[in-house]
């Protein structure tokens, strides 16, 4: 739980700490190790290579460890922006859901289907700024609701459209049962 200062207004540190907290757990289960250096985890909320590098080689556990083991220095690179800590636990959410399931995809088919009701979407919006949305290559929109990057999510089994359907509030927009 994130402490909440006097204010009522949630501690941004302890939120952080928390988020990166799921996020190295999640990532760590996806890698199939039983932690992550605090340094590791920070490097891959915030690089998009790094994070890819960790996530391609997650078959071999060597070159994972020698990932990790790479100075990460005890800082985020320069050029990266304090990540979002609740589009880090969304994120680490969604990497733990995609991994459990084995990291596969929904076919072609329904990956185009999703993708063309996202683009159609009033909630639609060009991707930002933020170090999350660089790290997935959010380039074809990101979500105004969940704030996923539609080309990415809308190829996992794993996920769901939070919008309802115009005609239909039982449907996602993506034309499959809410839950």
């Amino acid at each position: 739980m994130s402490a909440v200062p006097e204010r009522g207004r949630p501690d941004a540190a302890a939120a952080h700490e928390e988020a990166l907290g799921a996020f190295s757990r999640r990532l760590a289960e996806a890698l199939d190790l039983p932690g992550l250096p605090r340094a590791a985890a920070e490097r891959a909320a915030v690089d998009p290579l790094y994070l890819h590098g960790l996530v391609a080689r997650r078959d071999a556990p060597e070159a994972v460890a020698r990932l990790i083991a790479e100075p990460c220095g005890t800082s985020l690179p320069k050029w990266a922006p304090r990540p979002t800590p609740v589009l880090i636990a969304g994120a680490a959410y969604a990497l733990a859901r995609w991994a459990a399931a084995g990291f596969g995809q929904v076919s072609p088919e329904t990956a185009e289907r999703r993708r063309r009701a996202c683009l159609a979407c009033p909630e639609l919006r060009a991707p930002g700024g933020r170090a999350i949305h660089r790290l997935v290559g959010a380039t074809g929109g990101v979500c105004r609701l969940c704030s996923c990057a539609v080309e990415r999510k809308a190829m996992l089994p794993t996920e769901s459209c939070p919008a309802p359907a115009p005609d239909d509030p039982a449907l996602s927009r993506w034309g499959e049962p809410r839950g």
